[in-house]
């Protein structure tokens, strides 16, 4: 498992041959300046699962209270883009 903090460091860690890799997003992350936003999140995992790369965000910061409305759309939209794609591949799988 490797840290990737944006795209570099994310292609270094697939070409390195890590099995995983963990990241944060832009606004949810106790690193300053790093992340990925949630509009890249798509393109990030599928980046890491063509090349069979696990993915795992992280969300290791402190939320603040002027923050919790924020934090409760990112968690929830990241959740619906899972669900999202376990329905697709479904249906995928038992169309074909």
């Amino acid at each position: 498992m490797s840290p990737a903090g944006y795209w570099p460091q994310l292609r270094a860690a697939i070409e390195a041959g890590a099995d995983a890799v963990y990241f944060g997003l832009k606004h949810f992350t106790a690193r300053a300046k790093v992340g990925f936003s949630l509009e890249e999140l798509p393109e990030v995992m599928a980046t890491l699962h063509r090349r069979g790369v696990r993915g795992y965000v992280t969300f290791n910061t402190l939320v603040f209270e002027h923050e919790l409305d924020q934090a409760a759309r990112a968690l929830a939209d990241m959740r619906s883009r899972s669900a999202m794609r376990k329905s697709a591949r479904t249906c995928t799988r038992s169309s074909g």
